[in-house]
């Protein structure tokens, strides 16, 4: 809404509409842009926090135990190749 007096001037009126929508187009742009940005960092934010997330701590311990599950598995199948006189390994 104009201030009464912009009513006497509707040249300047008409100017200013003018130079507002312009300068509103102008950060059309840069705010898309921005917001694409914006949008491409929530996409790359890993949430720690969720519950099948493991920390680094986590990782670690995973491979360590999947190693010695491992190392358990091959000394059993060692032991029953010796037992049973089988030099085959797994089929």
């Amino acid at each position: 809404a104009c201030p009464r007096d912009a009513a006497r001037f509707p040249q300047l009126q008409r100017a200013l509409a003018h130079a507002v929508m312009d300068f509103i187009r102008s950060g059309v742009e840069p705010a898309e842009r921005q917001i694409r940005h914006l949008v491409a960092c929530e996409l790359d934010y890993i949430n720690c926090d969720h519950p099948e997330f493991i920390s680094g701590r986590g990782a670690i311990r995973a491979v360590i135990q999947e190693r010695n599950v491992r190392s358990v598995q091959g000394r059993a199948l060692a032991a029953s190749n010796l037992a049973g006189g089988s030099t085959s390994g797994p089929a």
